[in-house]
């Protein structure tokens, strides 16, 4: 009889402390969604201190173009010189971002996340064009707040609109030096009847 009630007192208490993780950690989920809506929101305004101020101080930084930056400072001097000044190379930037499933968490203070995002740049001289990417960011949490202690992106070195553009541009420069090399041949071959 003892063993029944026992039994019947843990299965009671049993959904108290036996939460599924989605559940248990529903508001550190929560926060950490605020976190990435909050950072896409203000890249897309091109505001970088507000995307900064969500950045762990020694944040590891790896763009798609595979520059490494470590720390607050390297990455806001990769991003005007990217996107600010004479030797600026993008003129515009906005993106969209993709989850893959709720951030893989570590204990309570770390967590991994992956996802995709579509990326629209305009460069200077007017040229534009969107790239699919994969990316990966660790978060961590400091007192109350989750930061980004590092994010990497990546895009498809075999299908992307840069490899394309790079194709149809030597596709060009052969078709144009294919038709000089015929022309430049009926040219010598004229001179030489003479």
């Amino acid at each position: 009889m003892k063993r029944w009630i026992v039994t019947l007192l843990l299965l009671c208490t049993l959904p108290g402390w036996a939460q599924p993780p989605a559940e248990k950690d529903k508001a550190t989920h929560d926060a950490l969604r605020a976190m990435k809506d909050q950072c896409v929101e203000s890249l897309n305004k091109g505001d970088f201190d507000a995307v900064l101020a969500l950045c762990d101080d020694e944040i590891v930084f790896t763009p798609m173009d595979a520059h490494l930056s470590h720390g607050k400072t390297a990455v806001k001097a990769y991003l005007d010189g990217k996107l600010k000044g004479p030797s600026k190379v993008v003129d515009g930037f906005s993106t969209e971002v993709t989850v893959d499933r709720l951030t893989t968490l570590y204990g309570q203070t770390f967590g991994v996340a992956t996802g995709t995002s579509v990326s629209h740049y305009k460069l200077v001289g007017g040229k534009s064009f969107d790239v699919e990417n994969r990316w990966t960011a660790t978060v961590v949490k400091k007192g109350d707040q989750w930061l980004l202690a590092s994010f990497q992106s990546t895009a498809d070195v075999f299908n992307n609109p840069l490899l394309d553009s790079a194709k149809k541009t030597t596709g060009l420069l052969g078709l144009v030096a294919g038709i000089a090399g015929l022309l430049l041949g009926a040219a010598v071959g004229r001179l030489s009847k003479r």
